[in-house]
């Protein structure tokens, strides 16, 4: 599991974000559940430059690195994402050499 903060980046006496906008939860089958005020901050089409430097992507294309990566998407003062919670690590390891192993290994 994967979950993403939107936050308003208005800041306070403290120097904290003033609002959660959004939360993304990526689920360990992919599925996706969006809660928050303002879940329209959340687009799942946006392109994003991977971290992994392989190029730009969409949700569609790899929706873990896509997460992990959203926070290139936006260049605004007012919103930003942070990771709060990835459990992928693991998992992402058995994807990446699954994907070399024979279809009879999958």
């Amino acid at each position: 599991m994967i979950s993403l903060r939107y936050l308003e980046h208005r800041m306070d006496r403290n120097d904290q974000p003033s609002a959660e906008l959004a939360v993304l939860t990526v689920t360990d089958d992919l599925s996706t559940q969006v809660t928050g005020e303002h879940p329209n901050v959340v687009d799942l089409m946006l392109r994003v430059a991977a971290i992994d430097g392989s190029g730009f992507i969409t949700f569609e294309d790899n929706p873990i690195l896509w997460a992990r990566s959203v926070h290139t998407g936006y260049r605004t003062p007012y919103l930003y994402v942070e990771i709060t919670e990835d459990t992928f690590p693991q998992a992402a390891a058995r994807e990446d050499s699954s994907d070399n192993a024979p279809a009879g290994d999958r």
